[in-house]
């Protein structure tokens, strides 16, 4: 019975029943069991860390019942005034009372549940750390907004109603006020849109801030949008949770350079496949097939050899080009959920795809 009451208050709380729930019935029971302790939600946790350059780092940490997080970490002592802000979601390890958070960065942040008002920060391999220094945040009597100020990916959707986006980290969806710079995101949805209601993706700089809800009493973060930076029709958030694989995944052009990839109907859309088991590339430009070679080592990936077949495509030649470009100047690449982004020796980008499953 406990266990129905504490899924069932779960479920109202508006998120999903668990991040991640391990198999077998000791670790459910010693997750729920978390669960209860860290009743009610949501909860502001803080207190002042060591830190190696500074007189410490000031934790404030939030945690709320659909299993979002969101931290600023505020250096003490510096000039200028340094802090950190981030946001992610959160889950319980199935080896005791442990929170995993994973941020916007792929970063992750381990916390022991010592009881119901004390966190304690561990180590990178998720073990407590020995010290006589403090590593405890305390629960606050009251929730505390940490406003986190940072650059964010989402889906925006803006209609006659509302301004909504939804965020791709976590998945949560913010009502967007029409203050600084919305209007210019606005504007931009309306012409890149197809449809009405269509939802695209956008990159912003935002401040998240709370403010009465807008269907019920109460309040709720909103998004406010600082400065606009990017929309990217044809683009989505992807699975941010889950970091796909470079080789035997198909990879779906987006996006070259700073341009968003326009697929012709009459066109096959442009794409590649890493062989594992043969250090080939295979794909397509949209105009003509793709072979080659490619050489990965960690971060670092150069492909060679690259060759395509003669078809002409007029109307495909230039992004075509442009793609064989951005392939043979590639030096390093990242994966961050199901995309994938090919870098130049500078870090500039090239080329980014998304993985896609039939």
């Amino acid at each position: 019975m406990r266990r129905m009451r504490l899924l069932i208050l779960l479920v109202l709380a508006g998120g999903p029943v668990l991040a991640a729930r391990p198999v077998g019935a000791a670790s459910a029971a010693s997750i729920d069991d978390v669960l209860l302790k860290l009743q009610p939600l949501p909860a502001t946790f803080s207190g002042t860390l060591p830190c190696a350059d500074c007189p410490g780092i000031r934790y404030s940490l939030n945690l709320y019942p659909d299993f979002v997080y969101q931290l600023r970490e505020e250096y003490v002592g510096t000039e200028p005034p340094k802090s950190n802000h981030d946001l992610g979601r959160w889950s319980i390890s199935s080896d005791g009372p442990r929170l995993v958070l994973r941020g916007k960065t792929s970063r992750q942040l381990g916390f022991l549940l010592k009881d119901p008002g004390r966190l304690r920060k561990l180590d990178i391999g998720g073990r407590e750390i020995e010290s006589i220094l403090n590593y405890d945040l305390a629960r606050e009597p009251q929730f505390v907004a940490v406003e986190p100020r940072l650059a964010i990916r989402g889906m925006y959707r803006f209609t006659a109603d509302a301004a909504l986006l939804r965020e791709c980290v976590t998945g949560r969806r913010y009502a967007v006020p029409a203050r600084d710079d919305h209007l210019a995101l606005a504007q931009a949805y309306l012409q890149a849109r197809r449809e009405p209601g269509d939802e695209l993706l956008v990159n912003a700089e935002v401040r998240i801030v709370r403010q009465p809800r807008l269907d019920g009493a109460g309040d709720e973060d909103a998004m406010v949008i600082e400065r606009f930076t990017g929309i990217w029709p044809g683009e989505t958030c992807g699975t941010p949770t889950v970091d796909a694989s470079l080789c035997n995944t198909y990879w779906r052009l987006v996006r070259l350079g700073q341009d968003p990839v326009a697929v012709s109907s009459k066109r096959r859309e442009p794409h590649l496949r890493f062989l594992a088991s043969a250090d080939r590339v295979l794909g397509h430009t949209g105009c003509n097939r793709l072979t080659g070679s490619y050489d990965q080592t960690g971060a670092t990936l150069r492909l060679d050899a690259l060759t395509t077949s003669r078809r002409t495509c007029e109307d495909d030649a230039g992004q075509e080009q442009a793609l064989i470009e951005a392939l043979e100047a590639t030096r390093r690449f990242s994966i961050a959920g199901s995309h994938l982004e090919l870098l130049a020796e500078d870090g500039r980008l090239l080329a980014r795809f998304e993985a896609t499953y039939f």
